[in-house]
């Protein structure tokens, strides 16, 4: 697994996080992200192997996200 910041982390890697309740890790697709107002980041990705992407919040600002990258989409 390897850290990644919003400015090294490129479309196409997979990314593990904790989404929704307590304890649930995803494992997305990163596809771009963005600053959200009120210090947040909008995160955009899509599951492994789909093509519809969505958007998930991080309560930081945009320099302070990190990803853990476990891998990169073939």
């Amino acid at each position: 697994m390897m850290v990644k910041t919003t400015e090294t982390i490129q479309p196409g890697d997979i990314f593990r996080c904790e989404f929704g309740d307590d304890n649930n890790y995803c494992n997305f697709v990163f596809v771009s992200c963005a600053s959200f107002p009120v210090n947040c980041t909008q995160i955009t990705v899509r599951y492994i192997n789909d093509s519809k992407s969505f958007n998930i919040y991080d309560l930081l600002p945009i320099d302070k996200v990190t990803f853990n990258v476990i891998g990169r989409e073939i």
